[in-house]
């Protein structure tokens, strides 16, 4: 722009556009600053959605863990439960048994006892 006395009409129109220069660099600023904290917006929501993701397979795989672990002890029960059974029968076995062998077998077994 041209620039020809402090008076002239183009210096007065040179001086009144430097305020909406700043203002355009207000208005830039603002934009640019407005876009970093959508950025990090989007940053965290992706976060959050990656920290849900590694929720659910963490829950899946306790879900997977306690239902293993119920099967597991649902096993143990059973076991304990044959395992009683089983000695029930022996000591039972061991009242029964006749004569003098039948005698020291009881025997050993109160001492184990």
């Amino acid at each position: 722009m041209k620039r020809t006395s402090r008076t002239g009409n183009i210096w007065v129109r040179a001086t009144a556009m430097k305020p909406a220069r700043a203002q355009a660099r207000s208005h830039r600023a603002e934009l640019q600053q407005l876009a970093r904290e959508r950025d990090e917006a989007e940053a965290k929501l992706r976060e959050t959605q990656h920290a849900d993701a590694a929720t659910a397979k963490k829950m899946e795989a306790l879900t997977d863990a306690a239902m293993t672990a119920r099967g597991q002890a649902l096993d143990a029960a059973l076991e304990r439960s044959k395992a009683q059974g089983e000695l029930r029968a022996l000591l039972d076995a061991i009242e029964k048994a006749p004569g003098l062998t039948g005698w020291l077998v009881r025997r050993a077994a109160k001492r184990i006892r």
